[in-house]
């Protein structure tokens, strides 16, 4: 059996982190941030809307648990005011 790659054990751990979450079933990812240098594990940032309009904030190394969070609405124009063209998507204005 094949060793699952990097972005494989990623998407295992929110898979495994959302079990927590109900309104998690239906997400649309909105940013996505990975950071693979080739020399470590992959670790990726992303934020997803859940169908209900709130945010949640997924951090994770390859091969780690993940770590999976509400954001408040706050918290996620904050997170992404660093990314006009996705924020002005997302809120309507711009940063």
């Amino acid at each position: 059996m094949a060793r699952p790659t990097q972005q494989e054990q990623v998407e295992a751990a929110f898979a495994n982190c959302a079990q927590a979450y109900a309104e998690l079933r239906e997400v649309v990812l909105v940013r996505k941030q990975d950071e693979d240098t080739g020399d470590s594990p992959l670790q990726t940032h992303r934020i997803y809307r859940s169908a209900g309009g709130s945010y949640f904030l997924f951090i994770c190394t390859a091969g780690q648990p993940g770590y999976l969070t509400l954001l408040t609405r706050e918290r996620a124009e904050n997170a992404l005011r660093s990314t006009p063209k996705i924020f002005k998507e997302e809120f309507g204005r711009g940063p």
